[in-house]
């Protein structure tokens, strides 16, 4: 039977369509579920995706390809777990564009939900006929967010999309389907409804959400991404001097405590190693992962031998630049520079030319306005205040487009606003080397994350963006 498997989508941001649509996209694509075509049902997404693999159209069938993207320019939304347009106009589409594509057999699989066992997915491939669904334990109903229309089922899907959405508003829309089976032979339930673990066992899981942490996402299968450098061995003793400096940077080897407002004073190994707090004393507040993972991209550009110098924008107390400038001290390192750029005097205050801006207060916390005599200090306290660590003082847009370095091997971009990160971006970005490396430290800040998606679709850069922890992401430029 010539297949059509389709999600209903909304994104409001890139980080949505990746950590959720493209997981559920590359699941399917790798396994053995039968797919002639995949059909994703987009309800006025701000931004679309930047996907080789992926048609975007916006037009009725049929269409070729083997993943399609319809994307409706208004958003309907759903106003209420009983009010869903946006979602009746996007399911309903699906039917249309099955009978325009001769597709007989049609597989509803939404985008939080996946089929993990390859007995399930026989199942659904065996399917000839009727309207199947699965079963949700947890609330005793049919599970639509996996549905089997195949032969005359795929004929009553056409009729059911002809009716006007009022038919079915105000009531459950599981009550409503004409299921002709629904198969209870299976493991599986809205498990991310609960943030519950997936069982070993499970044949399925919904609402799988992208805000779940990925080890979540067990069952999903693992894809090769090349852009990952492997972790190597650094060189004798200099593995334990660089495990002593991430301690010590973050505050961790002597307990600093909290001083972010509204949080408890003590010491919160788990808030610390989030970078969820900011230390009393300590020389950094991005957290033990992200430390982690720049001293990793720093290191891959050293063993890779990526040309050109490393560079923070966006000090506080000099954590980041104190560890750039630690690992080229264990390689023995003498030809690359460290920048350290910083206002001095916290973030600017909100540009006008810049709306996304408009509201943020971070201009006005004192604790994040540290000054360079003090930031000279830590990074002598480490004994790595030399030549090879230069400062560059003063707003972004007026320091880094003129900064004395031809070639860079590693950013570290910790901007807040809309318009530091992309002033930032617009100078350092094209002095990156190929194979070098970006890291965004406030990707959680909307306009953080609307900067980095804007430059990134603004110059085609179609890159993996890699998550690091709640804020923190990373991409390498294509060599």
């Amino acid at each position: 039977m010539r297949t059509l498997v389709f999600c209903t989508a909304y994104a409001a941001n890139q980080e949505v369509w990746e950590r959720r649509y493209r997981r559920w996209l590359d699941a399917i694509l790798a396994s053995d579920l039968a797919a002639d075509q995949i059909l994703l049902v987009d309800d006025g997404s701000p931004v679309l995706p930047d996907w080789d693999d992926v048609t975007i159209v916006d037009q009725a069938g049929p269409h070729e390809g083997r993943v399609i993207l319809h994307h409706f320019p208004d958003r309907l939304g759903r106003r209420s777990v009983l009010d869903f347009p946006g979602w009746y106009r996007s399911f309903c589409h699906a039917a249309r564009h099955a009978e325009a594509g001769g597709f007989d057999k049609i597989v509803h699989i939404e985008s939080d939900t996946f089929l993990i066992t390859p007995r399930l997915r026989a199942y659904v491939n065996g399917l000839t006929d009727g309207w199947t669904a699965l079963w949700c334990p947890s609330h005793e109903f049919a599970e639509t967010a996996v549905q089997i229309m195949a032969g005359s089922a795929a004929i009553a899907f056409l009729d059911l999309s002809r009716q006007p959405y009022e038919t079915f508003a105000g009531r459950e829309f599981e009550i409503q389907l004409p299921f002709t089976h629904v198969e209870r032979g299976f493991i599986g339930d809205r498990y991310g409804e609960y943030d519950a673990p997936v069982p070993r066992d499970a044949d399925y899981a919904v609402q799988a959400v992208e805000t779940l942490d990925d080890d979540y996402f067990w069952f999903v299968p693992p894809l090769p991404a090349p852009d990952v450098p492997p972790r190597r061995p650094a060189p004798p003793n200099a593995e334990r001097y660089l495990d002593l400096l991430e301690r010590s940077l973050t505050g961790a080897l002597w307990q600093d405590p909290n001083c972010t407002p509204g949080i408890p004073e003590t010491y919160n190994p788990q808030l610390r190693a989030g970078g969820y707090d900011w230390p009393a004393t300590a020389p950094t507040m991005m957290g033990s992962a992200r430390l982690a993972n720049l001293r990793r991209l720093a290191e891959a550009a050293l063993h890779e031998s990526v040309p050109g110098d490393f560079i923070e924008a966006g000090l506080w107390r000099g954590g980041g630049a104190i560890l750039l400038r630690g690992v080229l001290a264990a390689y023995g390192d003498t030809t690359r520079t460290v920048w350290a750029a910083d206002s001095f005097r916290g973030p600017p205050a909100p540009d006008p030319a810049y709306p996304h801006d408009t509201g943020d207060g971070h201009h006005t916390l004192p604790i994040l306005a540290v000054c360079r005599r003090d930031v000279e200090r830590n990074v002598r306290h480490y004994g790595l205040l030399d030549p090879q660590v230069k400062f560059v003082e003063g707003w972004f847009a007026d320091t880094l487009p003129a900064l004395p370095a031809e070639r860079l091997s590693v950013i570290r971009l910790d901007g807040i606003l809309y318009s530091s990160t992309i002033q930032a971006l617009e100078a350092l970005y094209p002095r990156l080397s190929p194979g070098g490396f970006v890291t965004i430290n406030g990707y959680a800040f909307a306009a953080c994350a609307r900067a980095v998606d804007d430059f990134r679709s603004r110059h085609a850069i179609r890159a993996p963006l890699h998550r690091i922890d709640w804020t923190g992401r990373w991409w390498r430029k294509p060599r």
